[in-house]
Formats: structure tokens, C-alpha cells, sequence
């Protein structure tokens, strides 16, 4: 199933019937929305969500990344991170009740400046938290922590694979699984050398995706057919794997203006990754 991210600019131009049907006619069955419960526009969004699957789409969801839901700091402020994520899985959990449906939410293992070790242990224990509450209390959902961008600012946790591997070391639930952000492990290993192709361990757990490509300046979120690394070379691996999940494009709209028509860019990247995963 192809999916995408709406977000930001894209959003302004998408929310009608008219290009919600094209977008569907290229191929696309699935959008991912960015909901924040404690955000003034947690209503407007939850309200998009909602219509989506009055459509007939199917919903992903990325959490929040900053303020209590930065996981990294979970050994520091214990509660408050539960909270921000319980407030946020019952949003979720009562759309899958409502509708019938798995939703699965990706979210990211956070960054600090303090030893990796420290924020690593950190993850850990929140991964470890939460998959039980998810097989025991949030049945209907499914979590991907994803694979982040490397900057050398920040120590971030799921830079590396060996980061999702580690934290999750122990636990074989349904309800868990890595989001493999394509572009991101790219740029990782041809702009800074960081990181290594994807390992079959890592491959195996993989139940979302972000799917787009780098462009000749390494910026990701390029639509697909305009990066210098095409995406089809690391979609490979998850076609040889049997992948079943959503192979959601995530695009800059910004980046998508600088090729020409940003929706002609979206309709055509759906159309190529269609051809790429066999489904056109």
C-alpha cells in the first residue's frame, strides 16, 4: 500500500475532494497526519482524521518529537512522558475502536547532548514500557520507532540501527516494529559516512516507511525520480523481504516547487514508487 505524508503546505493545497480522488487514482490508499494532542490545531486535525476514514483511507500517524514526547529523557521525567504518551495513544486508540481499524503510529527515539549511552538506556526503557501497554491496553495499534538523521549537533537515538536494535532487544510483540526512513539511512551514509547498508536484522523488524529520495546537495525529502540515490535500490530490500506494510512517501513541499509543479512531483513519485513495489 502506498501512502503520504500531509502535512504543512501540502495540506493546504490537498484538503479537497477533487485531489484527494486523483491522489487515490495514482495509487495512493493511505495518509499519514502529524497529531499533537496539546497543539491548537489537535481539533482541526483529529477532525481530518476522521474524514479520512469516512473516505475509505487508511491512517497513519506520526507522533510529536519535541517537549515531553523527546523519549531520550524518559529516565529524567518519567511521568510526564508517560502522560504526553498516554494522552496521545487514547486519541488513537478510540479512532481504532470507532472505525475498525489498526493504526499504527510512528515516532522517534529523541536527541540530547548528554553520553549516548545515557539516552539510550533511556529509550530502552521506554520502549519497554510501552510495548506491554500496548499489547495489553492499546490492542488496536501498532508503534514504529523510526530511523533518524544523523546530525552532528545532536546525539540522537535511531541514527543507527544498532540504536533500534538495542533498545528493543528483548521483546517479539506484533504491536512493535521500526520505521525505515529510506532517505534518511541514505543521506546518513553518503553525506556523512555514518552508518551501513540495511542489515537483514534490522530489515526483519520493519513494519512502515518513509520513502523518498536525496538530491545532489544531500537534502532528503526529495520527490522520487529526482534524487541523485534513487529509492528503488533500497526498496529492493524490503521487496526481497516480503515487506507488507504502507511504503508512505514523505516530500518536501519545498523541494518538490524547486522541479516544477509540486502536485504534478507528488501524483508522479506515487506513480513511480507504484511501478517500483509492483502495484501499477
Amino acid at each position: 500500500m502506498i501512502g503520504f505524508t500531509l502535512t504543512g503546505d501540502w495540506r493546504e493545497i490537498l484538503e479537497t475532494d477533487i485531489l484527494f480522488d486523483k491522489l487515490r487514482n495514482f495509487g495512493c490508499r493511505s495518509i499519514e497526519l502529524h497529531l499533537n494532542p496539546f497543539n491548537p490545531a489537535f481539533s482541526e486535525t483529529l477532525a481530518l482524521a476522521r474524514s479520512l476514514f469516512n473516505r475509505g483511507w487508511n491512517l497513519t500517524i506520526h507522533a510529536p518529537t519535541d517537549s515531553d514526547f523527546n523519549i531520550a529523557y524518559y529516565t529524567e521525567s518519567q511521568d510526564k512522558v508517560e502522560f504526553a504518551y498516554r494522552t496521545l495513544l487514547d486519541v488513537v486508540y478510540s479512532l481504532s475502536v470507532d472505525y475498525k481499524q489498526v493504526v499504527l503510529i510512528n515516532f522517534h527515539g529523541g536527541q540530547g547532548t548528554c553520553c549516548r549511552e545515557e539516552l539510550l538506556e533511556s529509550a530502552r526503557q521506554f520502549v519497554h514500557w510501552l510495548v506491554p501497554l500496548l499489547e495489553n491496553r492499546y490492542t488496536g495499534l501498532r508503534m514504529a520507532l523510526e530511523l533518524l538523521p544523523y546530525d552532528p549537533a545532536y546525539i540522537r537515538v535511531g541514527d543507527r540501527q544498532e540504536d533500534l536494535l538495542y533498545v528493543s532487544e528483548g521483546l517479539n510483540s506484533a504491536h512493535f516494529g521500526f520505521c525505515w526512513d529510506i532517505g534518511h539511512l541514505r543521506r546518513n551514509r553518503e553525506l556523512f559516512n555514518y552508518g551501513s547498508a540495511p542489515k537483514p536484522d534490522f530489515i526483519q523488524h520493519v513494519i512502515h516507511t518513509h520513502v523518498h529520495e536525496v538530491d545532489a546537495r544531500c537534502r532528503d525529502h526529495c520527490p522520487l525520480g529526482r534524487g541523485v540515490f534513487p529509492a528503488v535500490n533500497d526498496l529492493k530490500y524490503l521487496l526481497d523481504a516480503g515487506y507488507k506494510g504502507v511504503y508512505n512517501l514523505e516530500l518536501s513541499f519545498e523541494l518538490a516547487a524547486e522541479f516544477g509543479d509540486p502536485l504534478e512531483e507528488l501524483f508522479n513519485s506515487v506513480k513511480l514508487l507504484g511501478e517500483i513495489i509492483g502495484i501499477n
